[in-house]
């Protein structure tokens, strides 16, 4: 968790200032982050990303982007494998099952 705080904090600290990660576009650093930033609640609990503000605030900026709430549509109504579940220990140690 400590380590978590620690770049989450990181990236807030380095957001002073600045609209976007990398300058004043937005780029493939604010993509790359977003699908890290958008796990906040469930990392930091209830509060999520309101610790770090400026955190929060350039990722309410990426999530009004027309492109991002279209790529979230496209996992609703989808049904993805449980962690875990047999067919995912069969391809991560397929060795485990050479005489299944």
């Amino acid at each position: 968790m400590r380590e978590a705080e620690r770049h989450y904090q990181v990236l807030n600290d380095h957001l002073k200032g600045r609209e976007f990660i990398v300058g004043d576009n937005y780029s493939i650093a604010d993509i790359s982050a977003w699908g890290w930033a958008i796990r906040g609640e469930r990392v930091l609990g209830g509060e999520g990303l309101e610790r770090f503000p400026e955190v929060a605030r350039w990722f309410k900026v990426i999530n009004a982007r027309p492109a991002v709430e279209k790529a979230q549509q496209i996992s609703k109504g989808e049904t993805f494998k449980t962690p875990g579940d047999e067919a995912s220990l069969r391809a991560l140690f397929p060795s485990n099952y050479v005489n299944a």
